[in-house]
């Protein structure tokens, strides 16, 4: 499956130089939708089926369809990202209509989607890219950082002890209850929080069946690896240099945050401080706080990143579809944050 992020043509046998039959590809495709639903009503896969079915295939088949990238690790990160916009936005009109999240409605609604990029492969091949290859050391530095990250909240549980968490983790639960959730400290008001974003966590949360606290430690992780690769590939597409790109993600997961490794070694606790001015505060959150308080920044800031990354591509390759990716991710930035200013 790693083999077809890369987006050459995906029915072109390597071995042979003779093209597949375009069915194979539709079977290949169909085959990975049918198993991240069996997985579902599969206990132990069930968290590993909803996360490959609600943060990867959707983005995946959009970036084939449109063969959007070469390298496979952008591949992936776009892969990611898009399904991070798609996925919301593709199950919760039919959500809504039954007023919470259904399994079935969210399967149907996803399936339909998948479904319909699948046998878009019959009529057309996608588009072919020249190679344009990442740094080497990039893949071990996100997986790195994303990897402790994850150690870091999981360990010291600075997340769940927290008030941010106990409060989100209301929001997950109402979302997951209904919809428009209701506030979960009164339940006769609906809810007057930008829900938007968390909508995705229930869904994790409702096909994953898995604790809130986990799923906000997760898709705090998942956020940040795309976060930072499109760091690096927006550098990387203005310089034309790796280790620019290479420097900016360093820069972005550490930054300020260096200091709750120096209190954490001092015996003053591994979590960061906070200042009395909240304006010092708000810089301290805009650097490293974005990679561990990911649930707070990240869903803003990636449709933010995806919109610039194809604009600056748009202008130079000219290629006009890259227009219109930057305008479908503006605009889903914009009604997210149209969401929170209403709010």
């Amino acid at each position: 499956m790693w083999k077809s992020l890369k987006t050459t043509v995906p029915w072109a046998d390597k071995q042979s130089g003779r093209r597949m039959p375009i069915s194979k590809v539709f079977t290949r495709y169909f085959l990975l939708i049918l198993a991240a639903n069996l997985g579902l009503f599969i206990p132990p896969l069930r968290l590993v089926s909803a996360l490959f079915l609600l943060c990867f295939l959707p983005g995946y088949l959009f970036v084939e369809r449109l063969s959007l990238f070469q390298e496979p690790l952008f591949a992936a990160v776009g892969s990611v990202g898009f399904s991070l916009l798609l996925a919301p936005f593709i199950t919760l009109p039919g959500c809504l209509l039954l007023g919470w999240i259904d399994l079935w409605m969210v399967l149907g609604s996803l399936d339909l989607f998948l479904l319909g990029l699948a046998g878009s492969f019959w009529k057309s091949q996608p588009r072919v890219y020249s190679r344009t290859p990442s740094s080497p050391l990039l893949a071990p530095i996100l997986v790195l950082i994303c990897g402790g990250i994850f150690i870091y909240l999981d360990h010291t549980r600075f997340g769940p002890y927290s008030e941010d968490w106990v409060y989100l983790f209301g929001i997950i639960k109402a979302c997951a209850r209904g919809l428009p959730p209701q506030d979960p400290e009164a339940s006769f008001l609906l809810l007057k929080y930008p829900w938007i974003p968390y909508y995705f966590y229930a869904l994790v949360h409702r096909l994953g069946d898995i604790s809130p606290w986990k799923v906000l430690e997760i898709l705090s992780v998942v956020q940040c690896f795309v976060f930072l690769g499109l760091a690096y590939m927006l550098v990387f597409l203005v310089t034309g240099n790796r280790n620019a790109g290479l420097w900016t993600v360093v820069f972005l997961a550490v930054g300020k945050q260096s200091q709750w490794i120096l209190r954490g070694l001092q015996g003053q606790g591994w979590h960061p401080s906070w200042d009395a001015n909240p304006g010092w505060a708000e810089l301290h959150a805009f650097s490293g706080y974005k990679v561990i308080w990911g649930w707070y920044y990240l869903p803003n800031m990636i449709p933010i990143l995806m919109t610039l990354f194809f604009f600056i591509r748009y202008q130079k390759e000219g290629q006009g579809r890259d227009f219109w990716l930057s305008l479908m991710a503006g605009s889903i930035s914009s009604y997210i944050q149209l969401i929170i200013s209403v709010y």
